[in-house]
């Protein structure tokens, strides 16, 4: 007979899943707002957030794909080439200066961007002389270490960032918001700083993308950081310990009663008190009670001798927790809309020059435009506010190899079969691969040969081409022949 003597693990799970729930209704519950007098005697309140910095500081640093999502998104919105197009020519110079500029902070948009991502807002201060045109300074601001106050001045409502470090309090001016010029607060000089946040329900914060796959996360995080522990009646099993014991016999045994120092009880007539003897599986299992192991225990009873076997298991090699650690990690990836192979994910069967897959990378290229657009206009508004600039940021995201691979064969497909021009098929052809510098070739020379169009290499229809051209060609089709 072979059974299982408490601790099951499908059980377990619901355990968890709802203690998790419970746990985190403090989160998700309205929060109350915080009071304070600063030393002017403003009435300043924190402004509430639709999840604590503390518990998006615990996601980040306990769920990897959070992590590794906010990183990477921040890569390919913030670290591609970096210009600032002018909207009047007159400003040309000091644009120039202005991207410079940039570029030198442009990690400190990055790590902002990263806050934003996993947290309600990112935050970036920017500090510059009135006096010099175009230099300032960015400076990443760790959201952990920032608070959204509302405070009050002539009876007007304004809104700062308070950062707390561990040696100082300082507070800074949203750039975008307008204050009276003798807006003061607290003793010291107001810092300005830019917010990356703001979304359909709220003007400065937004809701974090993973809070979409809030319950299935924090299960995987209880289940991969043994987080069980801390919470009531949890317990996964990390090890089974199977016991293999002798044939009861028959009857029920007795035994004398014995005291805590084993010694026997006696009744009044002097004789030991009789009881049941326990099972073995019950000596066991009490022995394992006060034990920190979350120890799942088999008993077997054969003709065997006795044997004591313990497996160590690992949670994630369970078939059911596993399948909360996809199911974690898809929904994070649903809900920032980042395609698993641009995490290194790398489990799909199928070739990365498909269809369906360039259509996949088609559809993250555009949500980085549409994730990159609100963060640069508050760029190009703090420029504007603070250095009188109108212009345009253009930051370059990413372009995948498969991609490269997919355009490149379709353009070579287009040139082959007479779609292209020579011109344009260079030209196409330069945006992906770097080794065709297009300054090399005149295209307002032989202007026959650039024109024309060719079919497997050979000029289409009634083109002709002189020695000097077919020499030209030959060359360059070379040339290509050694790229496809």
């Amino acid at each position: 007979m072979l059974f299982i003597k408490s601790k099951n693990v499908d059980k377990t799970l619901l355990r968890i899943s709802k203690s998790i729930d419970d746990s985190l209704k403090d989160v998700y519950s309205q929060i109350q707002t915080k009071t304070k007098k600063e030393d002017t005697g403003k009435r300043t309140t924190e402004v509430p957030l639709p999840v604590t910095l503390e518990d998006c500081l615990y996601v980040f640093d306990n769920s990897h794909i959070v992590a590794k999502v906010s990183r990477i998104l921040a890569q390919d919105l913030f670290l591609g080439e970096l210009t600032f197009i002018p909207e009047n020519e007159e400003d040309k110079e000091k644009a120039e200066e202005i991207q410079k500029n940039l570029i030198d902070f442009q990690e400190e948009l990055y790590f902002a961007c990263i806050d934003y991502f996993y947290a309600p807002y990112g935050v970036f201060e920017v500090a510059y002389d009135e006096k010099i045109s175009t230099k300032f300074k960015l400076s990443q601001m760790p959201v952990i270490t920032t608070k959204l106050l509302e405070t009050t001045f002539q009876k007007n409502t304004y809104f700062l960032i308070e950062q707390k470090t561990d040696t100082s309090t300082n507070y800074f001016k949203i750039i975008g918001e307008e204050y009276p010029k003798d807006f003061t607060y607290g003793k010291e000089d107001l810092g300005q700083c830019v917010i990356f946040g703001g979304d359909n329900f709220y003007k400065f914060l937004k809701k974090p993308e993973w809070l979409q796959a809030k319950k299935i996360l924090f299960a995987d995080i209880g289940i991969d950081d043994k987080y069980e522990k801390k919470i009531e009646n949890g317990n996964i099993a990390d090890a089974i310990l199977h016991v293999n014991l002798e044939p009861k016999m028959g009857g029920n045994q007795l035994v004398p009663k014995v005291n805590s120092k084993g010694e026997a009880l006696l009744n009044e007539e002097g004789n030991p008190i009789m009881e049941l003897a326990p099972d073995e599986e019950d000596i066991i299992d009490e022995e394992l009670e006060d034990k920190d192991g979350g120890i799942a225990v088999i008993y077997s009873r054969t003709e065997k001798p006795r044997s004591f076997q313990l497996v160590d298991i690992e949670s994630k090699d369970n078939e059911s927790l596993n399948n909360i650690e996809e199911k974690a990690e898809y929904k994070v990836l649903s809900s920032y809309n980042v395609p698993k192979i641009r995490l290194g994910i790398m489990d799909e069967k199928q070739s990365m020059n498909s269809t369906r897959d360039q259509s996949v990378w088609e559809i993250y290229t555009k949500d980085l435009g549409t994730f990159q657009k609100p963060l640069n206009k508050k760029i190009e508004q703090f420029i504007y506010l603070t250095k009188g600039v109108k212009g345009k940021i253009n930051i370059t995201t990413p372009i995948f190899s498969d991609t490269i691979e997919i355009e490149t064969n379709r353009i070579h497909e287009a040139w082959n079969n007479a779609g292209l021009t020579l011109q344009e098929y260079l030209t196409a052809l330069s945006e992906y691969l770097p080794v065709i510098k297009l300054e090399e070739y005149d295209f307002t020379v032989n202007t026959g040969l650039w024109n024309a169009r060719y079919y497997n290499g050979q000029p289409f229809g009634d083109t002709a081409l002189n020695d000097s051209q077919i020499e030209e060609f030959n060359n360059i089709n070379n040339m290509i022949s050694g790229l496809e």
